[in-house]
């Protein structure tokens, strides 16, 4: 069986059996597309560590960046994994090297700044996904898909990536925005947040409203519902929170994810323990 005949099946496995969401299964069509353009159509036996070797050395020859190419490998690696699980005879993927990438800066928000971002959303709905977003570091996916009886005593089931089930908490503050704006509703939709036409909203909606609010602003760092994401954990971490509690919080799969997201806040914390307390 060739990589194209199986396509089908592996978007609908990338859908239902790990959730991914429409954007990321685009992604993974654009780069096993890519492959095929450039090593051909193979039979999937046919794929091998020197195929796999030859095209990693074709993006560095077009100097594409090492976190890119990442990317695409984790994309085959993902493919490879799907036909292993079809029972369909491929190399072993635990022999495929990804290059190392040097640890993202972790953007996120100040005190101050969440303060001067909540208050210039003046829209009591988007008041309330800022605030949700804030309290519960939900991806904006898992966002878009809540509805209104999702939220039980503060508390939410997640159903996030590869079907991980977590739970969230809605904090008091945000409590209040979504109580105001459930207020202003007069539908009986289950989403609990709609669009101006009545619909369950839209993911893009939410972002071009960070864009445009970011412009109106002014507003120095990039903001993005992840960004938000991003300052939930680490304030949680700033705070003192065990590593392991914010892991869970997340939904990440591995805790090694979480610290290497949030090392370089604990390693700043740790000059100013040494600053302040070492005295010979």
């Amino acid at each position: 069986m060739r990589i194209s005949q199986t396509l089908p099946h592996f978007f609908q496995w990338l859908q239902f059996q790990r959730n991914d969401n429409k954007i990321t299964i685009e992604w993974y069509q654009k780069i096993i597309w890519q492959f095929i353009k450039e090593n051909g159509d193979l039979k999937i036996q046919h794929i091998n560590l020197d195929i796999i070797w030859q095209w990693r050395k074709k993006m560095e020859e077009k100097n594409l960046a090492k976190s890119s190419q990442k990317h695409y490998l984790r994309a085959i690696i993902v493919f490879l994994k799907f036909c292993q699980e079809q029972r369909w005879h491929t190399i072993d993927i635990k022999q495929i090297t990804l290059p190392k990438v040097p640890p993202k800066e972790v953007i996120y928000l100040e005190n101050g700044e969440v303060k001067q971002l909540v208050e210039a959303a003046k829209d009591v709905k988007y008041r309330a996904i800022i605030e949700m977003f804030l309290s519960t570091g939900v991806r904006l996916k898992e966002l878009v898909s809540l509805n209104r009886n999702d939220i039980q005593n503060g508390e939410i089931k997640i159903i996030g990536k590869n079907n991980k089930e977590r739970m969230v908490f809605v904090s008091p503050r945000a409590k209040k925005w979504l109580s105001k704006y459930l207020k202003t509703r007069t539908d009986d939709n289950p989403a609990l947040f709609l669009s101006n036409r009545n619909t369950r909203i839209a993911p893009g909606t939410i972002e071009n409203f960070f864009w445009h609010l970011k412009r109106k602003i002014g507003f120095p760092k990039k903001l993005s519902p992840h960004i938000c994401r991003h300052t939930l954990a680490t304030n949680l971490v700033q705070n003192g929170a065990d590593i392991s509690f914010v892991k869970d919080i997340l939904g990440h799969s591995d805790i090694g994810i979480t610290d290497r997201f949030y090392r370089g806040i604990n390693r700043v914390k740790l000059k100013e323990v040494h600053q302040r307390f070492l005295k010979y």
